[in-house]
């Protein structure tokens, strides 16, 4: 008996240290390979946890839910004043109650195969856009080309291709909309009748898909792309093409001079509300401290919830301001879909560099308060061209975004999203990182020999960890529970792949590809 209670240890002890010693080496496929798994037909509750509300302003929320249909989605708790349309899947009103609290809703979905449930908080107080916003934006879609049709067509792909589901809800107007004058019943920038004959109809056909509806303007004379701005030097705000700024000549025009004697921004802020609009992005450089707070102001009195974001390269500086002020605050430059090359735009690892930086040395971000790391850049890439990624380079672009917690604004044509692309932005696992409700960005590691960490504390208890791998070959990672201040046995998961790969106690070990990345989530569990 005795032999055979020492056989049972030994044999115990010999399978807790091949677990905890063993090397993860993940497999993959070829190509554009897809690690997600195909998302069950039973109802999952996709989306963040938490929405926050400010007292007396409009509410409207869809619940994300992916299952095979029909289903039918119930919701009890709400307060009084909010109800909820089952047959368009949206919680609409306007909250009776007018002190800050938070209220617990509980969903339910139900289909042939099962049902979900979900906890739901909506808190009332002055923060909003408590996790990051997901969706689509227009500018490197259309550019300047950018038309209501245009936009219409989007909102439509992004409910048919099923993103909608998965949380992604914002529609955003970039650039390019504007009909270079003002008028209406607030002296507003006004849109362009040819391209944008109705926006109050595109509102309201946004709205009615359960998304949210997003614009674009400069505190600027002139925008970017040569179109009125939110300041003038005339007392009316008139606008002609005279005004617009020659950038290839900043050392005549000045940067001082782009920004005009008179500020608008009470004007545009009351027309985006009477408007509808949930989203406005707010597009300078440098982003200075008196405008910053300026249009804060204005949308805040405007009578509606509109998340602000502000663009580009905001200083460090400003962070100070980020915190009290902005919803959404761009750290860097425009990015595009390059690893290392040099261009125009920043490529991938300049973006890589700029982001943690500023999370480092700026802030780092909560609930309410975002750090962007500019568009995400599935959908945009060149396939075959010598500026194309590699389907290692964007695993460690969506995982990084993912992990940092940054928006995940998309600015493709999302009719033409390919199945491998899908996978890259519906992994279920991946956006409960990005939407968990502490809001909070992962922390970067310099692990050496051409490997970096980001660890990100979850609400839930876990961390969850990307190791990123700069070199050019695949490389072999140890990293200690010490180097991210952890230690005992931890349970590994795979988040790409949803799969559980062991225990380990001191440390875990891994493959890694070139330029690639492995994401797991670690917990007592």
């Amino acid at each position: 008996m005795k032999n055979k209670i020492l056989l049972f240890s030994i044999i115990g002890l010999l399978s807790s240290c091949e677990t905890e010693d063993k090397v993860y080496n993940p497999q993959y496929g070829e190509g554009y390979y897809i690690l997600t798994p195909k998302v069950s037909n039973k109802p999952r509750i996709n989306g963040p946890e938490v929405y926050g509300v400010r007292p007396k302003h409009e509410f409207m929320y869809s619940i994300p839910v992916t299952g095979q249909r029909p289903m039918e989605i119930f919701v009890t708790g709400l307060p009084e004043g909010l109800s909820y349309d089952m047959e368009k899947n949206i919680i609409s009103g306007i909250l009776k109650d007018t002190i800050n609290k938070t209220y617990t809703v509980n969903f339910k979905a139900v289909n042939s195969l099962g049902s979900a449930e979900r906890k739901f908080d909506i808190v009332v107080g002055d923060e909003i856009a408590l996790t990051p916003p997901m969706g689509w934006s227009s500018w490197i879609c259309y550019k300047k080309n950018v038309t209501q049709d245009g936009v219409l067509k989007q909102a439509k792909a992004l409910k048919s291709v099923g993103l909608d589901r998965y949380g992604y809800s914002y529609v955003n107007i970039d650039d390019g909309w504007q009909g270079n004058l003002r008028g209406g019943k607030y002296n507003a920038i006004m849109p362009d009748n040819e391209k944008f004959p109705d926006i109050v109809e595109l509102s309201e056909n946004i709205h009615d898909m359960g998304l949210k509806f997003g614009i674009y303007s400069t505190p600027w004379i002139s925008s970017y792309a040569g179109y009125i701005g939110g300041s003038s030097n005339n007392e009316d705000g008139k606008w002609d093409k005279s005004m617009l700024i020659n950038f290839k000549k900043k050392e005549i025009e000045g940067i001082g001079s782009r920004h005009g004697k008179y500020k608008m921004d009470d004007n545009d802020a009351k027309q985006w509300a009477d408007w509808k609009i949930d989203y406005m992005k707010y597009d300078w450089n440098p982003n200075d401290s008196a405008s910053i707070v300026r249009m804060a102001i204005a949308l805040k009195e405007s009578g509606r919830d509109i998340v602000y974001s502000i663009s580009n390269s905001c200083p460090l500086s400003e962070a100070v301001r980020c915190k009290e002020y902005v919803q959404v605050f761009r750290t860097g430059g425009d990015i595009r879909a390059r690893w290392s090359k040099d261009r125009e735009h920043l490529n991938l690892l300049d973006n890589w560099k700029n982001h943690n930086k500023w999370l480092r040395e700026g802030y780092e971000g909560g609930p309410g308060h975002t750090p962007d790391a500019d568009f995400l850049m599935v959908g945009l890439q060149k396939y075959g061209s010598d500026d194309s990624l590699t389907v290692d380079e964007l695993y460690h672009h969506v995982s990084s975004f993912m992990l940092w917690g940054t928006p995940l604004l998309l600015s493709c044509d999302l009719n033409a999203l390919s199945e491998f692309e899908m996978s890259l932005l519906t992994n279920v696992e991946m956006l409960d990182i990005n939407q968990d409700r502490l809001s909070k960005p992962a922390k970067h590691y310099d692990h050496g020999n051409g490997i970096e960490l980001l660890v990100k504390d979850l609400s839930d208890g876990s961390i969850a960890m990307g190791i990123f791998n700069f070199n050019n070959e695949e490389t072999s990672v140890e990293v200690p529970w010490s180097e991210i201040g952890i230690s005992g046995k931890k349970n590994i998961r795979d988040v790409w792949r949803q799969k559980n790969i062991g225990t380990y106690k001191n440390a875990f070990k891994t493959m890694v590809r070139p330029h690639g990345c492995v994401v797991v989530k670690i917990n007592d569990k």
